[in-house]
């Protein structure tokens, strides 16, 4: 069999065509199951933080609701304009409010390391 020169050109062009090909599907495998090894703790704990923060936001909308109750029943003397017995109601209010957005600043730096690990992978 004889063969021309422009076929054997066509041949070996298509061969590494098909090699170059599938050397990057295997490079962008690689990088791939590497990110996946790499993120899925990172996600899970991106899950149990939106979790968490979720379990805050039930806990302030809890103190928030238990301040009009106790308005209700509040049957004491007003002292500069605020009756006495709110100081606990607000307290925990307040302690609900500082602890949502401490969760909240946890889930924006795991959110932010995420990103960067993505970063370093891809480069």
């Amino acid at each position: 069999m004889k063969f021309s020169m422009r076929s054997l050109l066509v041949g070996c062009l298509i061969l590494f065509l098909v090699f170059a090909a599938t050397y990057e599907r295997n490079r962008a495998n690689r990088l791939a199951m590497q990110m996946d090894r790499l993120e899925r703790p990172m996600t899970e704990a991106i899950q149990k933080q939106e979790w968490l923060i979720h379990k805050r936001e039930l806990a302030l909308k809890y103190a928030k609701d238990a301040l009009p109750t106790f308005e209700g029943e509040y049957t004491g003397t007003d002292i500069s304009g605020m009756p006495m017995g709110f100081r606990r109601e607000l307290a925990n209010i307040r302690n609900a409010q500082l602890k949502l957005s401490r969760e909240e600043a946890e889930l924006e730096r795991l959110k932010k390391e995420l990103m960067e690990h993505r970063a370093r992978l891809e480069n």
